[in-house]
């Protein structure tokens, strides 16, 4: 999915089938290339919330539903979905979502199986994935209008549903790695980490996890 830049009066998605060439790389680093515009960090952390609230009214309102910064959602502490991000040098943005509608845990990897699950899998029916990819467009559309207003309230919504708070994490960069207790993300969409030398924001990196923090 190819969006314009936020504040183009045009932001058209492309579905996968219209899209031409290979976008599979993630740009992580603090700026665009012309150090203009949100990162393709923070616009996955973006794709991660529209995913979140799309889902949300899906499933019952007891099975929680989160997301992993910086671009992951799980459901019953299960991975359902993952967002890739690329900035291009024009400033537009491509989108990759995956998200698990009608495909069953079961049927995956075993390897993958204790740790995936599916909108099927929870709701125990089949969905139409054009509602659900709707739903999303729209949560994405208002995100990104509020992109130039009100960027704020998009890093406390995700803050409030990241499911990493609390939990002793290791972050690893190009350079190093390290390691303390999550404590939220801020508002410029960078997750916190409490080290034995204090908070430290980080805009980029992987996050090494173990499977008793998935809840």
């Amino acid at each position: 999915m190819i969006l314009a830049p936020p504040m183009s009066p045009s932001r058209t998605p492309t579905p996968p089938s219209e899209a031409t060439g290979q976008h599979n790389r993630l740009k992580t680093s603090e700026e665009t290339e012309s150090g203009q515009g949100p990162t393709a960090g923070f616009l996955g952390l973006l794709g991660a919330l529209s995913v979140c609230q799309a889902i949300r009214p899906l499933v019952p309102p007891t099975v929680p539903v989160g997301l992993h910064w910086p671009n992951d959602v799980y459901v019953a502490g299960r991975k359902i979905a993952g967002i890739l991000v690329e900035v291009a040098a024009n400033q537009r943005a491509i989108f990759g979502i995956g998200v698990n509608v009608n495909n069953m845990a079961r049927e995956a990897p075993k390897e993958l199986q204790p740790i995936v699950t599916s909108l099927r899998d929870i709701c125990g029916t089949f969905l139409d994935r054009t509602d659900v990819l709707i739903s999303i467009l729209r949560h994405m559309e208002s995100h990104l209008e509020a992109l130039s207003h009100n960027p704020a309230g998009l890093t406390s919504e995700a803050d409030r549903l990241c499911l990493q708070k609390g939990h002793q994490l290791i972050l690893e960069t190009e350079k190093q790695q390290y390691e303390g207790i999550c404590r939220g993300i801020d508002g410029t969409g960078a997750i916190l980490l409490e080290t034995p030398e204090g908070v430290r924001k980080f805009m980029s990196g992987t996050i090494v996890r173990s499977r008793e923090m998935l809840e």
